[in-house]
């Protein structure tokens, strides 16, 4: 189990002394992810790690560990093996421990494909962290004894920047399986038709492009000043999807 286990055992001796033995598994064992247990995402059990005033609701999560235990058509766990995931954000920083095994160069090369970035951008340059974030999520490194666990946490990662990647680059089959731009540009309220085609592309070519939707929920202003959420009430429409930008409405995204 990749859950937090503490498993204790006697051992009897003919003279009647006794040993006991305290044996932990799946999180805190050497193999482990010892934060697992406070991924609340993954599996939540109302664990409240950092203290905050709403704890997580039991039970509210991805029930992504089911999915792990599920076997492939090669009778292999499903575990994100062989899956090149194209992270569309700030960047990733591949020195990370849990993400170093994750990186992969794809055959296209560009510099806004893979950036490296020092120890200052790292300490110094909060923009780039959450592209880090990101992948941790999405792939960190199961079993190293560190760290966390990802969700697909044996696919392979490559990291283009959201401000200056050209689009025509994830369109390529070969190198990129699946795109993931947890990314927030909802106040775009401009059809894009150059954008609108290279969805089309990625979609033509099997690629699907999943993005987030909806990170502006309290903050989009419109016209009128209205914020977001109450123009929905004023108009009883449903606040659920921010459909604002073709970025979001891409009928291929």
């Amino acid at each position: 189990s990749p859950y937090s286990l503490t498993e204790k055992f006697t051992i009897v001796y003919g003279d009647g002394s006794r040993n006991v033995f305290t044996l932990e598994l799946g999180a805190k064992s050497p193999d482990g992810d010892p934060l697992f247990a406070e991924q609340w995402n993954l599996k939540n059990v109302g664990q409240n790690p950092f203290g905050v005033d709403v704890f997580p609701v039991e039970g509210i999560d991805i029930n992504v560990i089911p999915a792990w235990h599920m076997t492939d058509a090669n009778g292999e766990n499903i575990t994100g093996k062989d899956v090149k995931i194209a992270v569309l954000d700030t960047g990733i920083d591949f020195r990370h421990e849990d993400l170093s095994d994750r990186r992969y160069t794809p055959s296209v090369k560009a510099a806004f494909i893979n950036q490296e970035f020092s120890l200052t951008d790292v300490i110094y340059n909060e923009t780039m962290l959450h592209g880090t974030k990101v992948a941790g999520i999405l792939a960190a490194t199961a079993g190293n004894g560190k760290g966390v666990r990802g969700i697909a946490y044996n696919a392979k990662l490559t990291a283009y920047h959201k401000d200056n990647t050209v689009f025509s680059y994830l369109t390529k089959h070969r190198d990129i399986n699946t795109i993931n731009a947890s990314i927030a540009l909802d106040s775009s309220y401009v059809y894009s038709p150059d954008k609108e085609s290279y969805f089309e592309a990625m979609f033509e070519n099997g690629i699907p492009f999943i993005r987030a939707a909806g990170n502006e929920y309290t903050g989009v202003s419109f016209h009128d000043g209205t914020v977001y959420p109450l123009n929905c009430v004023s108009v009883k429409a449903d606040c659920q999807f921010n459909q604002t930008s073709s970025f979001n409405r891409g009928r291929y995204v």
